[in-house]
């Protein structure tokens, strides 16, 4: 039985938001806390995630119109999103034996739209360049071919991700070749983030004549480095880094199976 919406009505509301966002099913750990006096949390799995919202699978039900705290983990990139939801909808399923509730995201800022977009772009490409959230950001970087001797060639980043970065450099560069890269972070720290990197692919910039992006996978990064690298990009996507506070209660997620899951409206 649906709580709060028809049956008809909530198709109707469904097939509104497959039409008006984007979504796709994603594995992310996920933990909420029901917005009241006495703050309950709600172990849930989300069967997938939209623009518009998240559908969560819960032991008990949620009431319509329950306003919900959502902490989204990216276990990858080691940080923590929060997000305020409402459940526009609620209902059990008898196939699962669990309560299903669409929770629609409210009062989003343009930060955490930009993040729930990136969430859904990693897993709407299953390629190597699609495992971490890339972020726009032009930085001025430097790259080594060879040993200690060789001479560092100056570049500047396009985007960059706990996973690497798409670099412009003036020349092209083979596929698989190692290099030693200095990126000048914007942070607090003076010096730059050094790190060995391998060449995914390197090709003519469409709109840049004589500049070549370059995409570079980091190769294995030390803690402190790592560690700095996630304290930077969970800065600009105004999110939390894991190992400073962990969400509480959090579940791995579930993949949707059978027939295709329904999202919040």
């Amino acid at each position: 039985m649906t709580e709060g919406v028809s049956g008809s009505s909530r198709k109707q509301l469904a097939a509104e938001e497959r039409r008006g966002f984007l979504r796709v099913r994603k594995e992310v750990t996920l933990s909420c806390r029901i917005v009241s006096d006495a703050g309950d949390d709600v172990d849930g799995l989300t069967r997938n995630v939209s623009t518009g919202g998240v559908l969560l699978s819960t032991r008990r039900p949620i009431r319509v119109g329950t306003t919900l705290q959502l902490s989204i983990v990216l276990e990858a990139e080691g940080i923590r999103f929060d997000l305020a939801g409402r459940v526009a909808w609620s209902e059990f399923n008898g196939v699962t034996g669990r309560n299903e509730a669409g929770v629609a995201f409210t009062d989003l800022t343009p930060a955490q739209r930009q993040n729930v977009m990136a969430i859904i772009g990693k897993s709407d490409h299953g390629d190597e360049r699609r495992r971490f959230l890339r972020l726009q950001r032009r930085l001025f970087a430097e790259y080594r071919l060879g040993g200690f001797l060789a001479r560092w060639k100056h570049a500047h980043t396009q985007d960059i991700s706990l996973g690497g970065m798409l670099l412009n450099t003036e020349e092209p560069l083979c596929t698989g070749q190692e290099a030693r890269v200095r990126v000048h972070l914007d942070d607090a720290v003076p010096k730059p983030l050094d790190a060995d990197v391998v060449v995914i692919d390197s090709q003519p910039a469409k709109e840049k004549p004589g500049i070549i992006n370059t995409r570079m996978r980091f190769g294995p990064l030390d803690p402190a480095t790592q560690a700095r690298l996630v304290g930077y990009i969970s800065k600009l996507v105004h999110a939390t880094p894991l190992h400073a506070h962990a969400p509480p209660s959090a579940v791995k997620a579930e993949g949707a199976s059978g027939s295709e899951a329904r999202t919040a409206s």
